[in-house]
């Protein structure tokens, strides 16, 4: 069970595939585990904090159009929202939560290219930092992490 964002590439209200080299230089830059079969990045940081990656085509195997983040940590750190800001921008991918219902954009001039139902149903913010990230977040990030905690608390109850 994790707190899911998704990161895509549009190009005229249509998802797109782009260039991953920066996302690349940016994770191979980091402390990470990786099975690239499956397109899947487990990167750690200094602060003892870790993120969970899907990106299929990170690594030209096949077309690139975006990425999975999952956060099964207790909370948000600086590093991981940092980390996920610059990933996003480095591909020049937008954030879509969804819960909160917003759509983060690294850039500002990728609002032009976002599809008109994704700006019909959700507030699209610009963030500059990870620290925005995080701000922006952290309302649906505790409300899942209390849901997680009461699905494992019952699960425990249940087998006690």
């Amino acid at each position: 069970m994790s707190f899911d964002l998704f990161l895509i590439a549009f190009k005229e209200g249509r998802s797109v595939s782009t260039d991953p080299s920066a996302a690349r230089r940016l994770i191979d830059g980091l402390q990470h585990r990786s099975d690239l079969e499956a397109g899947y990045y487990d990167v750690q940081f200094a602060d003892g904090s870790h993120v969970e990656l899907r990106a299929e085509g990170l690594r030209g195997e096949a077309s690139f159009n975006g990425a999975m983040v999952m956060l099964r940590s207790f909370s948000f750190s600086p590093s991981v929202t940092q980390f996920i800001r610059d990933f996003a921008a480095a591909a020049r991918l937008v954030i879509v939560a969804v819960d909160p219902p917003v759509t983060l954009l690294p850039f500002d001039d990728l609002r032009a290219d976002l599809p008109a139902d994704l700006l019909e149903s959700r507030q699209a913010i610009t963030i500059s930092d990870g620290q925005e990230l995080g701000r922006v977040l952290s309302g649906g990030f505790d409300q899942w992490k209390a849901y997680r905690d009461k699905i494992v608390e019952d699960a425990q109850q249940k087998t006690s």
